[in-house]
């Protein structure tokens, strides 16, 4: 008789537990803030790849890797350009999957006269790409959290007019939080970066 009493406390106090619990889950919204990052550009990256494989067909005055690689560092001298500050990668181009001999060259600038005066440096056997490093400041990174949670608060007040409530204390937040530097391969795409936060607020 006492051990079936005793689990009925039991029973009864874990009932009580979970109807408080469900009380309390009752009395709280959860809503996402977001806000529009917008990043600063601080350095440039230019990749060059040095290629035979179409200069056979196409340029018969380049007869040797040797005689491409020459003929780019002259066109990037007479641009104005030292070629000796290129970082040049081997290994990388052998994993790129072309047939015949190459290399890959890169430079990395915070001008951006540099990164257009090696753009409009082109010829046959060379194929240029770019990455931008954008940077979010740590002030700024500040001032966008002060916004998201600012809107998750307008969007939860907003629901809480319909119910005759207002959100309270925070209770929980989740979410990402932006990088502070990051290289992207170009610009001008139509996918703004936005910073969302899921914040939960107790209901008053």
């Amino acid at each position: 008789m006492m051990k079936k009493l005793f689990y009925f406390f039991v029973m009864l106090g874990t009932a009580g537990a979970m109807a408080q619990e469900a009380e309390a889950t009752s009395r709280q919204i959860t809503v996402n803030g977001n806000v529009e990052v917008k990043r600063e550009i601080q350095a440039y990256r230019v990749q060059a790849v040095l290629s035979m494989d179409q200069v056979y067909y196409s340029d018969p005055t380049v007869t040797s890797f040797t005689a491409l690689k020459n003929k780019y560092f002259q066109a990037v001298r007479d641009a104005g350009f030292d070629p000796e500050q290129f970082s040049e990668h081997p290994n990388e181009f052998l994993a790129l999957g072309y047939q015949k001999e190459g290399t890959v060259l890169k430079y990395e600038t915070d001008s951006a006269k540099e990164l257009e005066l090696l753009s409009k440096v082109r010829m046959t056997g060379i194929t240029l790409s770019y990455e931008f490093k954008t940077v979010l400041e740590a002030e700024r990174q500040k001032e966008l959290l002060q916004s998201v949670l600012a809107d998750a608060k307008q969007n939860a007040t907003q629901i809480c007019k319909e119910i005759n409530a207002r959100p309270g204390a925070i209770i929980a937040i989740s979410g990402h939080t932006p990088k502070e530097e990051t290289w992207i391969s170009y610009l001008g795409n139509n996918y703004p970066e936005y910073w969302t936060l899921s914040v939960t607020y107790r209901l008053e």
